[in-house]
């Protein structure tokens, strides 16, 4: 009711429709002149205000009516206020999660800058002043303690079941090929080059978080795809390369290529990551002021990271809530039946009156009745006589009645 009834939308409905010319037109040509457009809008908005009626139907339903003498002026009004009403609505419940979203946009932009400004600062103080060698470390004091963990499980597991799976499965191929086949025919091809060395890249980056840390989920996911392109190419090599084997054999034997080569460039991860964390450790050593001045810049590179993370998150969720606005999921509205035309007229309502005129009647009747009796100061008894007069009673007239009287 407030926003259907609202000053912002009654102007709208008057200027958008014109109602404030057509009330210009039928006034008196001295009376429109001398009234300014302001003046003639606040008076159509006065008197559509007046024509628009709200019921409440039930809890959840409400029916909006127009009520005008022109039959057709009245449906095209409420066809329009209906719809125009449903739009307004729909941008009231928008606007919060977009002004909401837009802000959250603008700060990010400045988390942006902040932490582009952090990281070059980092970088001009590891190139100029420090060690070139530290420019492509990735390790820094915030996550040396997780990747020494990593590199310990990585390197355990490598030793361990890698080496354990591996031996086993080159005992089936050794067994349906007579000998070990070696894979340096497939670590030639170009496609299995490119995919071992971005699945090296990410191995690298996925060391420097602590398992189950969210900001690694990206990193593992691509991994995963990259693993599965891998074992793709290199069964279509097995196929091309081995032909007379079945199609179970050249499973097994893809299967030992890939987990050859796929644990080839573990051990490269696991000599690259040593080698960091080696180099990082031998500079922290040598300069301990230098490495106190990265761990304070890396430490702002650090938390203005974090800052646009976390506002990246939240324009995501607002994104999504808009989205759902957006698609009328949760609270929405909808015209579950739109206006009819109806040419007999809605008022007066002749079974109304009638009503009102019997009971109205009925009423007035009884109360003249009532009335009358209240009124009426006539004796009626000796008694009522002698008590309010005060005077003995020595005789009274009989009433005689027969055929003529």
């Amino acid at each position: 009711d407030l926003l259907l009834t609202s000053p912002e939308f009654m102007e709208k409905v008057v200027v958008e429709m014109g109602l404030h010319h057509a009330l210009r037109e039928s006034l008196a040509d001295s009376i429109a002149e001398a009234m300014s457009e302001e003046r003639i809008i606040r008076r159509a908005m006065v008197r559509l205000r007046s024509m628009v009626k709200i019921k409440r139907d039930g809890t959840r339903l409400f029916r909006i009516a127009v009520r005008n003498p022109d039959p057709e002026q009245a449906h095209t009004l409420a066809y329009y206020i209906v719809d125009r009403f449903v739009e307004e609505y729909r941008d009231t419940q928008l606007a919060a999660s977009t002004s909401a979203r837009t802000f959250m946009e603008g700060q990010l932009e400045i988390y942006r800058a902040e932490l582009e400004a952090a990281e070059q600062t980092l970088l001009e103080f590891q190139t100029s002043q420090v060690s070139a060698g530290l420019v492509d470390n990735p390790i820094n004091a915030s996550n040396l303690s997780i990747a020494e963990d990593n590199l310990t499980e990585v390197r355990n597991r490598y030793e361990g079941t890698d080496a354990s799976e591996l031996a086993q499965h080159g005992q089936i191929v050794r067994s349906i090929l007579g000998q070990v086949p070696s894979t340096a025919a497939y670590d030639a091809d170009s496609r299995i080059r490119s995919t071992i060395s971005e699945m090296e890249d990410l191995g690298l980056k996925v060391q420097l978080y602590e398992e189950g840390d969210p900001s690694a989920a990206d990193l593992e996911s691509r991994l995963g795809l990259l693993r599965v392109r891998l074992n793709q190419r290199i069964e279509e090599l097995v196929v091309l390369n081995l032909p007379q084997l079945s199609s179970m054999e050249q499973n097994q034997v893809s299967q030992y290529v890939y987990f050859s080569l796929f644990r080839e460039g573990k051990r490269r991860v696991i000599d690259l990551l040593d080698s960091k964390i080696k180099e990082f450790r031998r500079f922290a050593a040598s300069r301990p002021e230098q490495s106190a001045r990265i761990v304070e810049l890396q430490g702002e590179v650090e938390r203005a990271r974090g800052l646009v993370q976390t506002i990246e998150s939240e324009i995501t969720s607002q994104t999504m809530n808009l989205e759902a606005g957006l698609s009328e999921i949760g609270m929405q509205i909808k015209v579950r039946e739109r206006p009819r035309l109806r040419f007999t007229p809605v008022e007066p309502d002749k079974m109304k009156l009638m009503a009102l005129g019997a009971i109205l009647s009925l009423g007035i009747g009884v109360g003249l009745v009532i009335l009358a009796i209240f009124l009426d100061r006539s004796f009626t008894t000796v008694e009522q006589i002698e008590s309010t007069l005060g005077l003995a009673v020595i005789g009274t007239l009989p009433t005689i009645k027969d055929d003529h009287f």
